[in-house]
């Protein structure tokens, strides 16, 4: 029901699944060191026409309800189905890149401490 607390059951999906489905990086990214790619990488999109700076917004966007889509176990959502949970589906993301930290990869491989702690849902 709306405006009730509910619950999704997520697996864990890697990195690379999500940046599989982001656009390209810009074609001379290739050039840029690791240090300053970030800065580069903003300067370069506030450079672009508005047009496609829209395009490639929604194309992120739409990579991540894809990801979130595609992490739901439980219950099975449609691409459709995740962008009417509205700010609920950056939660869910939220919680899926958690998984990427060196931490959690650590902890969830068996190479770090466990923690007592559960991971926040």
């Amino acid at each position: 029901m709306l405006g009730e607390d509910a619950q999704v059951k997520i697996r864990r999906v890697s990195r690379l699944e999500y940046l599989r489905r982001v656009p390209m990086p810009p074609e001379e990214s290739k050039d840029w060191k690791n240090e300053d790619a970030h800065e580069r990488e903003v300067a370069w999109f506030a450079a672009l026409p508005a047009d496609q700076k829209r395009e490639r917004e929604d194309q992120m966007t739409e990579a991540l309800y894809t990801t979130v889509a595609s992490a739901i176990l439980e219950p099975a959502m449609t691409v459709a189905d995740v962008k009417r949970l509205g700010d609920d589906a950056y939660v869910i993301f939220s919680e899926i890149s958690a998984f990427w930290t060196a931490g959690a990869k650590a902890t969830s491989n068996g190479g770090a401490e466990q923690s007592a702690e559960p991971v926040a849902a």
